[in-house]
């Protein structure tokens, strides 16, 4: 029987369900794997914190560098959370150096060092697994890694942050406002109270770029991409694109066009009678990919919570202890020639004066620019104001932040701008 060391960075809510995982399921994994996983040691910031799950015979230190450099482990799951970047980073870098095969759970540290440790993983010959920075419980990493031989994917897409798609979801069936569509969610723990990840899409923008470099096999610098903030989307845009047949969705698509990576990272308008997204609410994601010979492939499940990624990092565990994984094998990573958001179509929400000439003045400065109005639509009126929507394509892309600034030096007050996707993806 082969014993296996593990050693774990983090006692939180998920590194305390994978330690209970691993304590539940040791007999069944000893008769069908004839595997003896082992927890060696398991790093804490506080000794005499209360735990989740009863510790005793269990060795904690609240120094880190001891379960890095603990000879008996040979594998260390990093359980660390959304704090510490720095410092989870320079223990994962010291424990590939050393040969240990790592299974990651920091989103954030991977989308910034992922190449660094990358090639470290490699020169190391030590696997790298990242299922649980992305998706939760969906097992996207095994999937890409064993069922794309030679198989180029074209495209990514999905809802990677259950938080705000909660949110969405709120203001959509429940007209509720942003605002309170936030305190909701909060309170049911999908949220921080600093939602600033989240809300703005940063958490969104950190899994695509671990998703580029897994599944389009490039990678982008993080300062080259504009994730989209949901924070202006409004009651009322709902109950407007309700009725031409669309919803609001907080997405991530990525889709290699010749070297150019066209991306939206934030809110867009989709099809509720084409499109998939439309129909994944609350706090679910769920993650597509276009094969040049498989076509297109989805996955949904539960994007977070300490069971459904705990149970990835477990499978990881079990895989990586049979030789199962072969995350180190990505050699001919190359960046991106050129990035820029897919701008092609726009819904734009304004509030526009009750005066002559203001449209053909909106009018005018969309034709400059050879921009068409598909749609025009208005709503309502308050305090001389009221509520425009716009519908506008170019063929080309449309320089959105060009356009926004112009448009308010004619003192046009913007509400929202929030590109469409037309069709199935």
């Amino acid at each position: 029987m082969k014993t296996v060391g593990i050693g774990v960075l983090g006692l939180g809510t998920i590194g305390g369900e994978l330690v209970r995982i691993i304590q539940e399921n040791a007999e069944r994994v000893r008769k069908l794997y004839d595997l003896d996983l082992q927890v060696k040691k398991i790093y804490v910031r506080n000794l005499h914190k209360k735990r989740s799950i009863d510790t005793e015979g269990l060795t904690l230190t609240d120094q880190a560098e001891e379960v890095v450099n603990d000879p008996s482990v040979q594998i260390l799951c990093e359980c660390m959370g959304g704090s510490g970047e720095e410092e989870t980073y320079h223990l994962l870098k010291e424990a590939i150096g050393r040969g240990l095969h790592v299974v990651m759970s920091s989103k954030k540290v991977l989308a910034h060092h992922g190449m660094e440790l990358l090639k470290l993983a490699i020169e190391s010959k030590s696997v790298l697994c990242y299922d649980a920075t992305v998706g939760g419980g969906i097992p996207i990493e095994k999937v890409v890694e064993n069922s794309f031989y030679c198989h180029e994917i074209s495209k990514i897409y999905g809802i990677l942050n259950g938080t705000s798609n909660f949110i969405c979801t709120r203001m959509s069936k429940d007209h509720q406002t942003f605002r309170a569509a936030l305190k909701e969610a909060q309170t049911r723990g999908y949220a921080e109270n600093d939602p600033t990840d989240d809300v703005d899409s940063f958490d969104a923008l950190y899994k695509a770029e671990v998703l580029a470099l897994f599944c389009l096999e490039k990678h982008f610098n993080l300062e080259d991409v504009t994730p989209r903030s949901i924070r202006a989307i409004r009651p009322v845009d709902f109950e407007v694109l309700g009725d031409e047949g669309f919803t609001i969705k907080p997405i991530v698509s990525m889709r290699n066009q010749q070297d150019t990576l066209k991306y939206i990272i934030g809110p867009a308008v989709v099809s509720l009678e084409e499109n998939i997204l439309s129909k994944i609410d609350a706090n679910n994601n769920i993650i597509g990919v276009i094969g040049a010979r498989s076509g297109e492939l989805s996955f949904t499940g539960q994007g977070a919570g300490a069971a459904p990624t705990a149970s990835v990092m477990f499978d990881d565990v079990i895989n990586t202890s049979l030789k199962r994984n072969n995350a180190v094998q990505y050699t001919g990573i190359r960046p991106f020639t050129k990035v820029e958001e897919d701008n092609t179509a726009l819904y734009i929400h304004l509030k526009v004066n009750d005066r002559p000439g203001e449209i053909a003045e909106i009018s005018r400065i969309l034709s400059e620019r050879n921009i068409n109005i598909d749609k025009f639509l208005t709503k309502g009126k308050a305090n001389e104001l009221y509520d425009a929507f716009l519908f506008i394509s170019n063929e080309n892309n449309i320089d959105r932040d060009e356009l926004v600034k112009t448009m308010k030096k004619h003192d046009v007050k913007i509400v929202s701008v929030i590109p469409i996707i037309y069709g199935k993806n």
